[in-house]
């Protein structure tokens, strides 16, 4: 939208903004909630003390169209986004992508949650958010439906963890297992199968989000097995990587593959890779999508064949 402001909220703006929201989740919320659920989530009564209090402790935008507040939004500093509304005669026009991006951008934090209604949820959807859980909120005796929506923007990254890496290893290997799904047999899952020449203890990682294990893999600086002609550091090499069930379907293959980016930049080297078998087709679109190549395919004996797979940093 031309002409789109997005500035400070200011203790003025407080009035009209308990208004919007209001009418907002009175005609633009209509189509998924019932009239009680409605009255329960916006009376009409509210503390405008208690709403000036958040919105001021909090990091609070509001969008202006001229001479008309046409949006608002609020997040806390752990990254908790609380509300986003627009207004319901400008609806449609980016005006809660301006918002969002503003909050978004705002803090510092691994993950950014909300609670985002029925009507919300295809638009937080549709930023990269990963729906956690289906929950039903109790409002003045009322419940209502919504979704707690998270989105990862960060990993940090843990070297020389090998118990715990390990340890999620077999975990979701475990779970692969129970679903039927060709993995590691736990025998492959110890020290003295995985601790090679190319990978020590300090070789195996950890990633987390906001201090909750996320994944957990092993990156080496050579590998002898299937690059036996490539110098010591020409790569990275990423291996026996795993994520938490809880952090499934996330994103964590991008967050990961970021992480070990800026891990190569600081050490001068330019390229990752990586192995799988050639017949794994959900593993092979998940490294292709993330920008991956194949690059040597190894055929066995016995009839497999392994892909061999490269990125530039």
């Amino acid at each position: 939208m031309k002409g789109l402001l997005i500035r400070k909220y200011e203790p003025a703006d407080c009035k009209y903004l308990t208004e919007l929201f209001y009418q907002t989740v009175h005609s633009v919320n209509a189509k998924d909630y019932t009239k009680e659920q409605l009255d329960a989530w916006a009376s009409g009564c509210v503390d405008l003390e208690e709403w000036n209090s958040t919105l001021s402790e909090h990091l609070a935008v509001v969008a202006v169209e001229g001479d008309v507040i046409v949006g608002f939004g609020d997040i806390d500093k752990t990254g908790y986004l609380d509300r986003l509304y627009v207004h319901r005669d400008y609806q449609n026009q980016g005006i809660a992508t301006a918002v969002c991006n503003a909050l978004e951008n705002a803090v510092q934090t691994d993950k950014i949650t909300v609670h985002a209604s029925i009507t919300a949820k295809p638009f937080f959807l549709s930023r990269g958010y990963v729906v956690r859980k289906e929950q039903q909120v109790l409002r003045r005796g009322v419940y209502l439906k919504n979704y707690v929506c998270e989105k990862l923007r960060g990993i940090t990254i843990r070297f020389g963890e090998m118990e715990t890496a390990i340890s999620i290893m077999k975990e979701v290997a475990a779970w692969g297992r129970g679903k039927g799904y060709r993995v590691w047999p736990d025998e492959w899952l110890t020290p003295e199968e995985l601790i090679t020449p190319d990978a020590g203890p300090e070789s195996f990682c950890i990633g987390s989000i906001d201090g909750e294990e996320a994944c957990a893999f092993i990156l080496q600086w050579a590998d002898s097995e299937y690059w036996p002609n490539a110098p010591e550091y020409e790569a990275a090499y990423l291996h026996k990587f795993c994520v938490c069930r809880c952090f499934a379907g996330m994103g964590m293959t991008s967050l990961v593959v970021d992480a070990v980016r800026a891990e190569c930049r600081k050490r001068g080297v330019r390229r990752i890779r990586l192995d799988t078998g050639l017949d794994e087709k959900a593993v092979r679109r998940i490294y292709l999508n993330a920008g991956f190549k194949i690059v040597d395919i190894i055929d066995y004996p016995n009839g497999g064949s392994m892909a061999l797979y490269e990125l530039e940093v």
